[in-house]
Protein backbone atom coordinates (compact mmCIF):
# COMPACT_ATOMS: atom_id res chain seq x y z
CA UNK A 1 0.00 0.00 0.00
CA UNK A 2 2.78 2.39 0.96
CA UNK A 3 4.66 1.60 -2.26
CA UNK A 4 1.55 2.29 -4.38
CA UNK A 5 0.98 5.59 -2.57
CA UNK A 6 4.64 6.58 -3.04
CA UNK A 7 4.49 5.68 -6.77
CA UNK A 8 1.38 7.83 -7.27
CA UNK A 9 3.01 10.73 -5.42
CA UNK A 10 6.18 10.59 -7.55
CA UNK A 11 4.12 10.32 -10.77
CA UNK A 12 2.07 13.37 -9.78
CA UNK A 13 5.19 15.43 -9.03
CA UNK A 14 6.80 14.51 -12.39
CA UNK A 15 3.57 15.31 -14.26
CA UNK A 16 3.24 18.65 -12.46
CA UNK A 17 6.87 19.55 -13.25
CA UNK A 18 6.47 18.72 -16.94
CA UNK A 19 3.23 20.68 -17.22
CA UNK A 20 4.78 23.63 -15.40
CA UNK A 21 7.72 23.64 -17.81
CA UNK A 22 5.38 23.51 -20.85
CA UNK A 23 3.33 26.38 -19.41
CA UNK A 24 6.52 28.38 -18.82
CA UNK A 25 7.54 27.75 -22.43
CA UNK A 26 4.15 28.85 -23.79
CA UNK A 27 4.19 31.92 -21.58
CA UNK A 28 7.72 32.77 -22.69
CA UNK A 29 6.75 32.40 -26.32
CA UNK A 30 3.64 34.56 -25.87
CA UNK A 31 5.65 37.46 -24.44
CA UNK A 32 6.61 40.27 -26.81
CA UNK A 33 10.38 40.47 -26.65
CA UNK A 34 12.88 42.38 -28.81
CA UNK A 35 14.66 40.22 -31.39
CA UNK A 36 17.98 40.68 -29.59
CA UNK A 37 16.53 39.17 -26.44
CA UNK A 38 15.27 36.12 -28.32
CA UNK A 39 18.67 35.80 -30.01
CA UNK A 40 20.44 35.84 -26.65
CA UNK A 41 18.24 32.91 -25.59
CA UNK A 42 19.56 30.77 -28.47
CA UNK A 43 22.67 30.01 -26.45
CA UNK A 44 20.72 28.85 -23.38
CA UNK A 45 21.46 25.38 -22.00
CA UNK A 46 17.74 24.65 -21.77
CA UNK A 47 16.55 23.11 -25.05
CA UNK A 48 12.96 24.26 -24.50
CA UNK A 49 14.06 27.86 -24.15
CA UNK A 50 16.15 27.59 -27.32
CA UNK A 51 13.20 26.08 -29.19
CA UNK A 52 10.88 28.88 -28.05
CA UNK A 53 13.44 31.45 -29.21
CA UNK A 54 13.81 29.77 -32.62
CA UNK A 55 10.02 29.74 -33.13
CA UNK A 56 9.70 33.37 -32.08
CA UNK A 57 12.50 34.51 -34.42
CA UNK A 58 10.99 32.60 -37.34
CA UNK A 59 7.78 34.57 -36.83
CA UNK A 60 9.74 37.75 -37.58
CA UNK A 61 10.73 36.52 -41.04
CA UNK A 62 13.32 38.46 -43.04
CA UNK A 63 13.13 41.44 -40.62
CA UNK A 64 15.25 39.59 -38.07
CA UNK A 65 18.04 38.54 -40.48
CA UNK A 66 20.30 41.62 -39.95
CA UNK A 67 20.28 41.11 -36.18
CA UNK A 68 20.93 37.38 -36.56
CA UNK A 69 23.95 38.11 -38.74
CA UNK A 70 25.25 40.67 -36.28
CA UNK A 71 24.93 38.18 -33.42
CA UNK A 72 26.85 35.44 -35.27
CA UNK A 73 30.14 36.97 -34.19
CA UNK A 74 29.19 37.39 -30.53
CA UNK A 75 27.20 34.28 -29.57
CA UNK A 76 28.68 31.17 -27.97
CA UNK A 77 29.08 27.99 -30.02
CA UNK A 78 25.58 26.75 -29.20
CA UNK A 79 24.01 30.13 -29.96
CA UNK A 80 25.93 30.43 -33.22
CA UNK A 81 24.67 27.05 -34.39
CA UNK A 82 21.07 27.90 -33.47
CA UNK A 83 21.31 31.16 -35.44
CA UNK A 84 22.22 29.09 -38.49
CA UNK A 85 19.23 26.85 -37.74
CA UNK A 86 16.94 29.91 -37.77
CA UNK A 87 18.43 31.10 -41.07
CA UNK A 88 17.89 27.63 -42.53
CA UNK A 89 14.26 27.61 -41.38
CA UNK A 90 13.73 31.05 -42.93
CA UNK A 91 14.91 29.69 -46.28
CA UNK A 92 14.40 32.21 -49.14
CA UNK A 93 13.60 34.92 -46.57
CA UNK A 94 17.25 34.74 -45.48
CA UNK A 95 18.69 35.79 -48.86
CA UNK A 96 20.38 38.78 -47.21
CA UNK A 97 22.59 36.24 -45.42
CA UNK A 98 24.08 34.78 -48.63
CA UNK A 99 27.53 36.46 -48.29
CA UNK A 100 27.85 35.39 -44.64
CA UNK A 101 26.65 31.85 -45.35
CA UNK A 102 29.09 31.59 -48.25
CA UNK A 103 31.93 32.57 -45.94
CA UNK A 104 30.93 30.00 -43.32
CA UNK A 105 30.62 27.25 -45.95
CA UNK A 106 34.16 27.87 -47.13
CA UNK A 107 35.77 28.35 -43.71
CA UNK A 108 37.81 25.27 -42.78
CA UNK A 109 37.97 26.50 -39.16
CA UNK A 110 34.18 26.21 -38.83
CA UNK A 111 32.64 22.97 -37.60
CA UNK A 112 31.54 20.58 -40.35
CA UNK A 113 28.02 20.80 -38.96
CA UNK A 114 27.89 24.60 -39.35
CA UNK A 115 29.44 24.50 -42.82
CA UNK A 116 26.96 21.83 -43.88
CA UNK A 117 24.05 23.85 -42.46
CA UNK A 118 25.24 27.01 -44.23
CA UNK A 119 25.28 25.19 -47.58
CA UNK A 120 21.89 23.63 -46.91
CA UNK A 121 20.55 27.14 -46.31
CA UNK A 122 22.07 28.39 -49.57
CA UNK A 123 20.41 25.42 -51.23
CA UNK A 124 17.03 26.44 -49.77
CA UNK A 125 17.48 30.07 -50.80
CA UNK A 126 17.85 28.86 -54.39
CA UNK A 127 18.43 31.22 -57.31
CA UNK A 128 18.86 34.21 -55.00
CA UNK A 129 22.08 32.56 -53.79
CA UNK A 130 23.83 32.67 -57.18
CA UNK A 131 26.56 34.87 -55.71
CA UNK A 132 27.72 31.78 -53.81
CA UNK A 133 28.30 29.72 -56.99
CA UNK A 134 32.05 30.47 -57.45
CA UNK A 135 32.79 29.56 -53.83
CA UNK A 136 30.71 26.37 -54.00
CA UNK A 137 32.39 25.30 -57.24
CA UNK A 138 35.73 25.87 -55.51
CA UNK A 139 34.67 23.54 -52.69
CA UNK A 140 33.60 20.85 -55.16
CA UNK A 141 37.01 21.03 -56.87
CA UNK A 142 39.08 21.06 -53.68
CA UNK A 143 40.09 17.48 -52.89
CA UNK A 144 41.47 18.60 -49.52
CA UNK A 145 37.93 19.32 -48.36
CA UNK A 146 36.00 16.61 -46.47
CA UNK A 147 33.92 14.48 -48.82
CA UNK A 148 30.66 15.44 -47.08
CA UNK A 149 31.42 19.15 -47.68
CA UNK A 150 32.17 18.61 -51.38
CA UNK A 151 29.03 16.51 -51.85
CA UNK A 152 26.83 19.09 -50.13
CA UNK A 153 28.39 21.90 -52.18
CA UNK A 154 27.47 20.03 -55.36
CA UNK A 155 23.92 19.44 -54.09
CA UNK A 156 23.55 23.14 -53.28
CA UNK A 157 24.73 24.09 -56.77
CA UNK A 158 21.99 21.94 -58.32
CA UNK A 159 19.28 23.86 -56.43
CA UNK A 160 20.76 27.31 -56.96
CA UNK A 161 20.58 26.91 -60.73
CA UNK A 162 22.50 25.80 -63.81
CA UNK A 163 26.25 26.48 -63.55
CA UNK A 164 27.77 29.11 -65.83
CA UNK A 165 30.03 27.97 -68.72
CA UNK A 166 33.07 28.95 -66.63
CA UNK A 167 31.83 26.89 -63.68
CA UNK A 168 31.04 24.00 -66.03
CA UNK A 169 34.72 23.81 -67.03
CA UNK A 170 35.71 23.29 -63.40
CA UNK A 171 33.03 20.64 -62.98
CA UNK A 172 34.26 18.78 -66.07
CA UNK A 173 37.78 18.84 -64.61
CA UNK A 174 36.48 17.00 -61.52
CA UNK A 175 34.70 14.48 -63.75
CA UNK A 176 37.93 13.73 -65.64
CA UNK A 177 39.87 12.84 -62.51
CA UNK A 178 39.57 9.07 -62.06
CA UNK A 179 41.23 9.29 -58.65
CA UNK A 180 38.59 11.64 -57.29
CA UNK A 181 35.64 10.61 -55.13
CA UNK A 182 32.95 8.86 -57.21
CA UNK A 183 30.14 10.44 -55.17
CA UNK A 184 31.40 13.89 -56.12
CA UNK A 185 31.91 12.90 -59.76
CA UNK A 186 28.35 11.53 -60.00
CA UNK A 187 26.97 14.82 -58.69
CA UNK A 188 29.14 16.74 -61.16
CA UNK A 189 27.58 14.78 -64.01
CA UNK A 190 24.14 15.65 -62.62
CA UNK A 191 25.15 19.32 -62.43
CA UNK A 192 26.07 19.30 -66.11
CA UNK A 193 22.68 17.76 -66.84
CA UNK A 194 21.07 20.96 -65.59
CA UNK A 195 22.68 22.77 -68.51
CA UNK A 196 21.04 20.47 -71.07
CA UNK A 197 22.30 21.08 -74.62
CA UNK A 198 24.64 23.81 -73.34
CA UNK A 199 26.88 21.20 -71.73
CA UNK A 200 27.86 19.65 -75.09
CA UNK A 201 31.51 20.66 -74.50
CA UNK A 202 31.53 18.01 -71.78
CA UNK A 203 30.45 15.28 -74.22
CA UNK A 204 33.97 13.84 -74.83
CA UNK A 205 34.55 13.45 -71.09
CA UNK A 206 31.12 11.92 -70.54
CA UNK A 207 31.71 9.46 -73.40
CA UNK A 208 35.04 8.33 -71.96
CA UNK A 209 33.30 7.59 -68.65
CA UNK A 210 30.35 5.84 -70.28
CA UNK A 211 32.54 3.56 -72.42
CA UNK A 212 34.86 2.60 -69.55
CA UNK A 213 33.49 -0.57 -67.96
CA UNK A 214 35.90 -0.20 -65.07
CA UNK A 215 34.25 3.02 -63.95
CA UNK A 216 31.71 3.00 -61.12
CA UNK A 217 28.31 1.95 -62.50
CA UNK A 218 26.58 4.86 -60.80
CA UNK A 219 28.94 7.27 -62.57
CA UNK A 220 28.36 5.59 -65.93
CA UNK A 221 24.59 5.81 -65.38
CA UNK A 222 24.85 9.50 -64.54
CA UNK A 223 27.00 10.09 -67.65
CA UNK A 224 24.46 8.26 -69.86
CA UNK A 225 21.59 10.32 -68.47
CA UNK A 226 23.49 13.57 -69.05
CA UNK A 227 24.26 12.56 -72.66
CA UNK A 228 20.56 11.79 -73.12
CA UNK A 229 19.62 15.27 -71.88
CA UNK A 230 21.72 16.83 -74.67
CA UNK A 231 19.36 15.49 -77.32
CA UNK A 232 20.51 16.04 -80.92
CA UNK A 233 23.62 17.89 -79.67
CA UNK A 234 24.99 14.52 -78.55
CA UNK A 235 24.95 13.10 -82.11
CA UNK A 236 28.72 12.51 -81.94
CA UNK A 237 28.04 9.92 -79.25
CA UNK A 238 25.77 7.85 -81.53
CA UNK A 239 28.36 5.23 -82.65
CA UNK A 240 29.40 4.56 -79.04
CA UNK A 241 25.78 4.36 -77.89
CA UNK A 242 24.96 1.85 -80.64
CA UNK A 243 27.91 -0.33 -79.58
CA UNK A 244 26.76 -0.28 -75.96
CA UNK A 245 23.19 -1.03 -77.06
CA UNK A 246 24.33 -4.19 -78.87
CA UNK A 247 26.79 -5.33 -76.18
CA UNK A 248 25.04 -8.05 -74.19
CA UNK A 249 27.79 -7.96 -71.56
CA UNK A 250 26.83 -4.41 -70.62
CA UNK A 251 24.67 -3.90 -67.49
CA UNK A 252 20.93 -3.79 -68.05
CA UNK A 253 20.64 -0.16 -66.90
CA UNK A 254 23.43 1.11 -69.18
CA UNK A 255 21.86 -0.46 -72.29
CA UNK A 256 18.44 0.98 -71.46
CA UNK A 257 19.86 4.48 -70.96
CA UNK A 258 21.83 4.20 -74.21
CA UNK A 259 18.61 3.35 -76.07
CA UNK A 260 16.87 6.33 -74.48
CA UNK A 261 19.76 8.66 -75.38
CA UNK A 262 19.59 7.49 -79.00
CA UNK A 263 15.85 8.16 -79.09
CA UNK A 264 16.29 11.69 -77.72
CA UNK A 265 18.43 12.55 -80.75
CA UNK A 266 15.38 12.26 -83.00
CA UNK A 267 15.99 12.23 -86.73
CA UNK A 268 19.73 12.71 -86.17
CA UNK A 269 19.81 9.10 -84.96
CA UNK A 270 18.18 7.59 -88.09
CA UNK A 271 21.33 5.53 -88.79
CA UNK A 272 20.63 3.68 -85.54
CA UNK A 273 17.30 2.30 -86.79
CA UNK A 274 18.79 -0.99 -88.13
CA UNK A 275 20.59 -1.63 -84.83
CA UNK A 276 17.51 -0.81 -82.79
CA UNK A 277 15.35 -3.03 -84.99
CA UNK A 278 17.68 -6.03 -84.83
CA UNK A 279 19.01 -5.88 -81.28
CA UNK A 280 18.13 -8.90 -79.16
CA UNK A 281 15.94 -7.86 -76.22
CA UNK A 282 15.19 -11.37 -74.97
CA UNK A 283 12.78 -11.43 -72.02
CA UNK A 284 13.85 -7.99 -70.80
CA UNK A 285 10.61 -5.99 -70.92
CA UNK A 286 12.18 -2.71 -69.81
CA UNK A 287 14.93 -2.91 -72.43
CA UNK A 288 12.37 -3.84 -75.10
CA UNK A 289 10.21 -0.85 -74.11
CA UNK A 290 13.22 1.52 -74.26
CA UNK A 291 14.20 0.25 -77.73
CA UNK A 292 10.64 0.55 -79.08
CA UNK A 293 10.32 4.06 -77.62
CA UNK A 294 13.61 5.11 -79.26
CA UNK A 295 12.40 3.83 -82.66
CA UNK A 296 9.14 5.75 -82.25
CA UNK A 297 10.95 8.99 -81.37
CA UNK A 298 13.28 8.74 -84.37
CA UNK A 299 10.48 7.91 -86.84
CA UNK A 300 8.17 10.62 -85.51
CA UNK A 301 10.97 13.20 -85.87
CA UNK A 302 11.43 12.19 -89.50
CA UNK A 303 7.82 12.97 -90.43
Amino acid sequence: MKRATLFLLITSIISWACNAEEIDQRQAFSLKKPAKQWISMLGDKNERIRTAAILALEENGSDVVPELLEALGTENEQGRHEILVVLYDLGPKAKEAVPTLTGIAGDAKETKCNRFLAMRTLQRIGTDARAAVPSLVGLVKDQKQPECIRVQAAKALREIGPPSPAAAESIVAVLKDKDDCNCVRVLCAKLLRELGPECKDALPTLLVILKNKEECRGLRISAAKTIGHMGPDAREALPALIEILKDETEPHSIRILSAKAIGHMGSDAKTAIPSLSSVSVGQDKLFKKAVQKALEEIREAQV
